[in-house]
C-alpha cells in the first residue's frame, strides 16, 4: 500500500475519532445536565396530563352539539305550533297546543343545558384546584427528601473523615477503641439512613413523573416550595366567604336550591294563567319559605283540582216524549282542558315543592359543614405553625449547644462521646424542623383546595374580592355584538350589547322587540336586560332597536335561538356603502316615518298577550295617560282608507281593559282606538305608535 494512501487512512480515522469524542462529550453533558422543577411547572403538566379534567373538557366541547339540537327541536314545536297542516286527502290538522309537562320542559330545555356547562366548568375548576393540591403535596414531600438526603450526605461525609482519623488514632493509642466503635456505628447509621431516604425519593418522584408525563426521577433538581406565611384570624371570614363563593360543592347545592325554587314558581304561574283565581288559595304555601304543613296543603290542592274540572262536571239534558238523554259536558272537553292540561301529571307542583324542601336543606347542611370544616383546618394550621415556631427555637438552642461542645471537645474538656451525642441531638432537631414545616405546608396546601385558591392569592399579597363576573365579554370586534346569558337557576336571560368605537353608532340606550312588541323596558347601552327566556326562545326574529336619548337611531335583528352574534344595522350598513347614500336616506325615512309625524299625542296603550282557559290565545289591551275629558274607548279596524268596522257593539269605560284575538293586532298600522267623552261622544280618533306605545291624533 502506497505511503500516501496509508497517511490519508491514518488521518480519517483520527478525524473521526474527535469528532466521536466531541459527540460524546455533548450527549454525555446533556443526559447529565440538571434541570429545575418549579411547583407551578409541575401544576401545569400535571393539569394538561390530566385524564380526567381531559374528559370533562371533551364533555363541555360536545354541549354545543346538545345545544344545537335543541335549538332545531324548540324550533319544530313552536313551528307546529303555529302552522296548520293538511294531506292530498284534505286531513286538516289545525295548529296543537300542549299540556303542562310539555311547556316546562321547553321553558327550561336550552337554560337547563347552559346550566349544564356552567357545571361541567366548575368540574373543570374544582379538578385543577384537586390536581394542583396533589402536586403540592408530592413536591413537598420530594422537596424536604432532598434536603433531607444532602444533609445525610453531608454527615456521612464528615463521619467517614471522623472515622478515618479514628482508624489511625486507634493505632497510636490515642483513641480508644469505645470511641472507634462509635464512629463505625455512627457511619453505618447514616449510611442506613441515606439509602432509606433515597428509595423514598425514588418511589416519590416516579410517582410524580407519572402524574406529569415525563421522567423526573433523574436530571432534575426541585425548587422550593415551601412558605412560611402566618393567615392572621381577622381574615379567616373573608377567605371563608371567598370559599362559599367559588367551591364547586356548594355551587352545585346551590344550583339544585335555584333550580327547585324556579321550578315551583314556573309551574305555578302556569297554573295561574292557565286557571286563574282558582290557584290563589295555594299562594301562601307555594310562596313560604319555612316549613310547611303538607297536610293542610294537599286538601287545598284537591280542591284545587276539583275546581278546574268542576265547569265540566254538568250534564246536558235533552227531554223527548217518554226519555231523556244526558249527554256529559265533559264530552266536549277539549285534550287540554280543565285536569287534562296537567296530562298524567297532576300533582307536579306538591313534588316540586317537597324537591325545593330537600334541596333547601341540603344547601343549609352542606354550607354548614364546609365552614365547620374550614374553620378546624384553619385551627390545626395554626397549631403547626406553633409547632414548627417551636422546633426551630429548639433547634437554634441545639445547634449553639453543639457548637459549644465541639470547642470544649478541642481542648479535651468534653468526650467524643459527648460531642457526638450533641450532634446526634442537633440533627434530630433538623429533621423536626423539616418535618414540622412538610406538615404546615401540606395543610396549606389542603386549605388552599378548600378555598379555592384563597390561600395562593394571599400569598402573593392580592386582594381577594367576591366578585361575580359575566362568562364572556366583548371580544373587541368591529361590529356590534349581542350576547345572552341563560340562567337556569332564575330562569332568567340576560342580553348585553356591545357597541364598539369602531363602529361609529352614536346611541345612549337600546330597546328589545319581538313580534312588534318590546320585551322588557328600554335600557341604557351598557347595561344588560333581564328578560324571561321563554320572551325570546323559540321565535324566529328579534329586533334591537337604538336610541340617542329620545330620538330613534337604528334597528337589526337576530335569530332569537342564537346566544350571541354580531348585529348589521341598517342605516349603518347604507352608511358604510359608499354607492348607496341615497338608499340610506330613504331607508331612514322609512324606519322613522312614525317617529317624525307632526302629530298629536293623546294618550298610551298597553297590549299584553294572555291565555283564556279554553285555549284560545288573547290580547289584553287598555289605554291610559289620556285627557280628562276621555270617559269610554272603542277599537276599530280600517281597510286603508279609514274606511272600516268596530271590533265591538259596547264601549269601554276607560279604567277597564278588553280581550280580543291575537290575531286582531297582526297588523297594528289598521287599529283605531276611538276616544268618547262622559256623554259617548266622540272627541279623538287615535292610530297606535308600536315603537312608543302611544296614541296619535288621525
Amino acid at each position: 500500500m502506497p505511503f500516501r494512501t496509508c497517511k490519508r487512512i491514518i488521518s480519517v480515522f483520527f478525524s473521526n475519532c474527535i469528532i466521536f469524542n466531541l459527540f460524546c462529550s455533548y450527549f454525555c453533558f446533556k443526559s447529565f445536565a440538571v434541570s429545575v422543577m418549579t411547583l407551578e411547572r409541575a401544576a401545569e403538566l400535571a393539569i394538561a396530563n390530566d385524564s380526567t379534567l381531559n374528559s370533562i373538557n371533551t364533555k363541555k366541547a360536545f354541549q354545543y352539539i346538545k345545544r344545537r339540537q335543541a335549538q332545531e327541536a324548540i324550533r319544530d314545536i313552536r313551528k307546529k305550533e303555529r302552522t296548520v297542516r293538511f294531506s292530498l286527502l284534505f286531513n286538516i290538522k289545525l295548529p296543537e297546543k300542549h299540556g303542562l309537562p310539555k311547556e316546562v320542559d321547553l321553558l327550561t330545555k336550552l337554560p337547563q343545558i347552559d346550566a349544564e356547562t356552567a357545571l361541567l366548568e366548575q368540574k373543570a375548576k374544582n379538578r385543577q384546584l384537586m390536581v394542583r393540591e396533589k402536586v403540592e403535596t408530592r413536591m413537598i414531600k420530594i422537596y424536604c427528601l432532598q434536603k433531607s438526603i444532602a444533609a445525610a450526605e453531608e454527615n456521612l461525609k464528615l463521619a467517614e473523615q471522623n472515622l478515618q482519623k479514628f482508624q489511625l488514632g486507634a493505632l497510636s493509642g490515642a483513641v480508644s477503641s469505645s470511641d472507634l466503635k462509635l464512629a463505625e456505628e455512627s457511619c453505618e447509621n447514616i449510611k442506613k439512613e441515606l439509602t432509606s431516604l433515597k428509595q423514598s425519593f425514588a418511589s416519590e418522584t416516579t410517582a410524580l413523573s407519572k402524574m406529569l408525563g415525563i421522567d423526573v426521577s433523574n436530571a432534575y433538581r426541585f425548587k422550593n416550595p415551601l412558605s412560611t406565611i402566618t393567615i392572621p384570624r381577622e381574615k379567616v371570614k373573608s377567605m371563608i366567604d371567598y370559599a362559599m363563593n367559588n367551591r364547586y360543592d356548594i355551587y352545585q347545592v346551590e344550583s339544585i336550591r335555584k333550580i327547585a325554587c324556579r321550578k315551583v314558581d314556573t309551574i305555578f304561574e302556569i297554573y295561574k294563567n292557565q286557571h286563574g283565581n282558582k290557584a290563589t288559595p295555594l299562594e301562601n304555601e307555594v310562596r313560604s319559605e319555612g316549613k310547611i304543613d303538607y297536610s293542610n296543603f294537599l286538601r287545598k290542592y284537591e280542591n284545587y283540582l276539583t275546581e278546574v274540572d268542576r265547569p265540566w262536571a254538568k250534564v246536558y239534558k235533552i227531554r223527548l216524549l217518554f226519555f231523556t238523554i244526558r249527554i256529559p259536558k265533559e264530552w266536549f272537553k277539549g285534550e287540554y282542558s280543565g285536569t287534562r292540561y296537567f296530562e298524567d301529571e297532576k300533582y307536579s307542583l306538591p313534588e316540586a315543592m317537597r324537591e325545593r324542601d330537600d334541596a333547601r336543606k341540603e344547601e343549609s347542611l352542606t354550607k354548614e359543614d364546609v365552614k365547620a370544616s374550614l374553620e378546624e383546618q384553619y385551627e390545626a394550621l395554626m397549631v403547626a405553625d406553633r409547632a414548627y415556631r417551636d422546633a426551630v427555637k429548639t433547634c437554634d438552642k441545639l445547634k449553639e449547644d453543639y457548637e459549644d461542645v465541639k470547642i470544649k471537645n478541642l481542648f479535651k474538656t468534653a468526650t467524643y462521646e459527648e460531642t457526638r451525642s450533641a450532634k446526634d441531638d442537633y440533627d434530630m432537631a433538623q429533621k423536626e424542623v423539616r418535618s414540622t414545616l412538610e406538615s404546615y405546608n401540606t395543610l396549606l396546601a389542603s386549605l388552599n383546595r378548600d378555598t379555592c385558591g384563597w390561600v395562593s392569592q394571599f400569598k402573593k399579597g392580592q386582594d381577594i374580592l367576591n366578585v361575580n363576573t359575566t362568562a364572556e365579554d366583548s371580544l373587541g370586534v368591529p361590529k356590534p355584538h349581542y350576547l345572552i346569558q341563560n340562567n337556569i337557576e332564575d330562569l332568567q336571560s340576560v342580553f348585553t350589547l356591545t357597541i364598539p368605537e369602531e363602529s361609529k353608532i352614536s346611541a345612549t340606550d337600546y330597546e328589545l322587540w319581538v313580534d312588534d312588541l318590546r320585551v322588557g323596558q328600554r335600557q341604557e347601552i351598557d347595561k344588560p336586560l333581564v328578560v324571561l327566556p321563554v320572551e325570546i326562545t323559540g321565535l324566529k326574529t328579534v329586533k334591537v332597536k337604538l336610541y340617542d336619548n329620545d330620538e330613534f337611531v337604528d334597528e337589526a335583528e337576530f335569530d332569537g335561538l342564537e346566544t350571541s352574534g354580531d348585529l348589521d344595522f341598517k342605516v349603518q350598513a347604507a352608511k358604510n356603502d359608499l354607492s348607496a347614500q341615497a338608499a340610506e336616506s330613504e331607508l331612514k325615512k322609512a324606519l322613522l316615518a312614525e317617529e317624525t309625524e307632526e302629530e298629536q299625542k293623546v294618550g298610551s296603550y298597553l297590549l299584553d298577550e294572555f291565555e283564556s282557559i279554553n285555549g284560545l290565545a288573547l290580547d289584553k289591551f287598555s289605554v291610559k295617560d289620556v285627557p280628562n275629558n276621555v270617559a269610554f274607548f272603542k277599537i276599530y279596524v280600517t281597510n286603508g282608507d279609514e274606511t272600516g268596522y268596530f271590533t265591538d257593539d259596547n264601549i269601554t269605560p276607560i279604567d277597564k281593559e278588553v280581550l280580543k284575538l291575537d290575531v286582531m293586532f297582526n297588523d297594528i298600522s289598521k287599529i283605531r282606538v276611538v276616544l268618547y267623552d262622559s256623554s259617548k261622544t266622540e272627541v279623538f280618533r287615535t292610530k297606535l305608535d308600536s315603537i312608543n306605545k302611544t296614541l296619535i291624533q288621525v
